[in-house]
């Protein structure tokens, strides 16, 4: 549903983010009203089937030509969490870890150890 839709049921106050793979799709969603966009799937994901991915540049095409704060999505861990905090774009503003946690048997230890990464890539970054 376009974020303009979302806006006129849900009113001025909640929060609408739009899944976004293209510039043009980051456009819309500002045009539309959106408050964020979720951009990815950067990498391959079990979360969705036959998602196509983006990649980090990508991601930071769009982010670029996004005048909203961005979020990363899709297929965001351990191993590849830093890579994409680091592209050095302002709007960037965190990435979704789902598949990450998701069938975990500690979500709490697997989330302490993301946030770890996380805090090494914001030192590195500045």
């Amino acid at each position: 549903m376009p974020a303009h839709v979302a806006r006129a049921l849900l009113g001025p106050d909640k929060i609408i983010g739009v899944s976004c793979k293209t510039p043009e799709h980051a456009q819309q969603a500002w045009v539309d009203g959106a408050d964020y966009i979720g951009s990815g799937g950067v990498y391959p994901t079990n979360t969705k089937e036959n998602n196509k991915t983006i990649g980090l540049d990508g991601l930071k095409t769009v982010c670029v030509s996004s005048k909203l704060p961005v979020v990363a999505i899709g297929g965001i861990g351990m191993s590849n969490a830093q890579a994409v905090m680091r592209l050095g774009v302002p709007n960037l503003k965190g990435v979704a870890v789902v598949s990450a946690l998701f069938d975990r048997e500690c979500v709490t230890t697997e989330t302490r150890k993301l946030l770890e990464v996380l805090k090494e890539s914001t030192k590195i970054a500045n």
